[in-house]
């Protein structure tokens, strides 16, 4: 714009802004009782990676209309009536290309109404909600009361995952039913089962704990059949040991177990998982966590949560030293321990016990020692108070592009002990040993001894490794009627000369 006066010229510029293209969406919120809501939480996130994610505000009339640039969209909400019944909304798939109409009519939802095998359990926990690759995901929980409505809305989405799952128990029994349901593409719009008997599987659980008021929580997670899950709700602290039976249902679910020990600050101090369990509908299973011998397995969880491996010329390890009897993955708190590679005689590297070791080393053949110990409180364990490997083996640079697992063996001891991980003082026990490594293979150990010490390992007497026709290895353990506690010390040679040294104190106590 040009303009005169004075002699003098001004120019002013004038912007004009155009809109990229969009349209209006209206959203209408009605809640269960057919009035506006008491309030919502409506969210309508971007699909396909823009990140973009609008939260609707609330009118009292429960009708918005939001402007949205022309996209792929999905929408969900909570709707909540005046005493607090919940209707819960997902729309995976919403296209925005016009002017958009949602209507969410908490009256139009469908309750979830799913009955245990006993008719006299009542839900005492549950979560239901999606996950979405595409746009994130939501959950609710709810205890029953006030119940929940869900709906499913618009056309399906292959990267939707819904979950509804739940915990029921029968006043006075020490039983519960954990019992989850999945969907793919939509959310669900109501779910009404009756669970039977025979869909479950029975799991009787015995969470051990060798000191006297300890507290533990285990988690139980349902997983879908590509291993997600939406979330459980917060298990409570209860005094250990623990003996309690679970029936799970089997259709479409995997079950995950975290049981995790805890001090009297609810800090955790030892944790043992078992991952991703398929159960047969009707069978019927025995699960132990925490209990002794607790020492090293390579057995235990996947080869990426621990071992060693070298690629090119890096060596990577980490060997826990606290899996349990029963041959869970285990962590614990320490109070001192360490990790060590040394090879000709050099230390290479050394850090914790309880985190990854890594190295360069040289690309020629060379032999090394891998060590690991740890020592825990006995404020947390009268048993398995002190672990400590020591293993030894040849390595050289591999092919390139390639890891190589590093030849380390593992024995475990897995005998009968009490949830206090005791065993009786003046009797006899076998206890089998559990390989695993290169030495698991048919014909690969080369020696395999057995020491026992009944004083913290002072002095040591040998045990006779006897070997069953189905290849099975154990020794039998007489225990002396003073004695107050047992140690093991384990020593292993495969037929490749590789070594393991397993020393295990107070590897279980003695009870009279």
């Amino acid at each position: 714009m040009l303009a005169s006066g004075g002699g003098q010229q001004v120019r002013t510029g004038l912007v004009v802004e155009r809109e990229v293209e969009s349209y209006n969406v209206t959203v209408r919120h009605i809640d269960a009782d057919g009035a506006n809501p008491a309030t919502y939480a409506t969210t309508i996130n971007s699909v396909g990676g823009q990140g973009t994610r609008t939260e609707l505000p609330y009118r009292a009339n429960g009708t918005v209309v939001q402007r949205l640039p022309k996209g792929s969209y999905q929408l969900d909400s909570l709707v909540f009536a005046e005493d607090n019944e919940v209707g819960f909304f997902v729309q995976p798939v919403l296209e925005v290309n016009k002017n958009v109409a949602v209507t969410l009519d908490s009256r139009k939802a469908k309750p979830l109404t799913v009955k245990a095998p006993d008719p006299a359990a009542k839900l005492v926990t549950s979560i239901v909600g999606y996950s979405d690759d595409a746009a994130g995901g939501n959950s609710w929980s709810t205890n029953g009361v006030p119940p929940i409505r869900t709906a499913a809305l618009g056309p399906a989405s292959d990267t939707m995952r819904a979950q509804f799952n739940g915990v029921w128990k029968t006043p006075g029994k020490n039983a519960d039913y954990r019992l989850a349901f999945h969907r793919k593409g939509s959310f669900f719009t109501g779910l009404n089962r009756t669970v039977t008997r025979a869909e479950v599987a029975e799991v009787k659980l015995g969470f051990g704990a060798s000191v006297t008021g300890a507290k533990g929580q285990v988690h139980i997670t349902p997983l879908d059949e590509d291993g997600r899950n939406i979330g459980i709700g917060e298990p409570q602290e209860q005094s250990l040991p623990l003996a309690t039976t679970h029936y799970l249902n089997t259709a479409g679910v995997r079950w995950s177990w975290r049981a995790a020990q805890l001090n009297a600050r609810s800090e955790v101090r030892m944790v043992h998982t078992k991952e991703e369990v398929t159960y047969r509908p009707g069978s019927s299973h025995t699960l132990k966590f925490n209990t002794g011998v607790v020492g090293p397995d390579l057995g235990a969880g996947s080869p990426y949560q621990q071992g060693a491996e070298r690629m090119g010329d890096s060596i990577l390890a980490m060997v826990p030293l606290f899996s349990d009897g029963t041959g869970n993955l285990g962590a614990s708190a320490v109070t001192r321990g360490f990790t060590r590679l040394e090879s000709g005689g050099r230390i290479l590297a050394e850090g914790p016990a309880t985190e990854w070791l890594s190295t360069e080393v040289p690309a020629t053949s060379a032999a090394y020692r891998l060590t690991v110990e740890a020592s825990r409180s006995a404020a947390d364990t009268s048993t398995s108070t002190k672990v400590a490997g020591v293993w030894t083996f040849t390595s050289a640079r591999p092919a390139s592009g390639t890891t190589a697992r590093l030849p380390l063996s593992t024995v475990r001891l897995a005998p009968a002990l009490s949830l206090r991980g005791t065993a009786p003082a003046g009797g006899t026990l076998t206890v089998p040993l559990k390989l695993s490594g290169p030495a698991a293979a048919t014909g690969q150990v080369s020696t395999l001894t057995v020491k026992v010490s009944f004083d913290g390992g002072r002095t040591w007497k040998p045990l006779t490794v006897t070997t069953a026709a189905t290849g099975a290895r154990s020794v039998s353990v007489k225990h002396p009627a003073t004695a107050k506690a047992v140690s093991f010390l384990v020593d292993l040679k495969d037929k490749g000369g590789n070594t393991t040294r397993e020393t295990i104190t107070n590897a279980y106590r003695l009870a009279p």
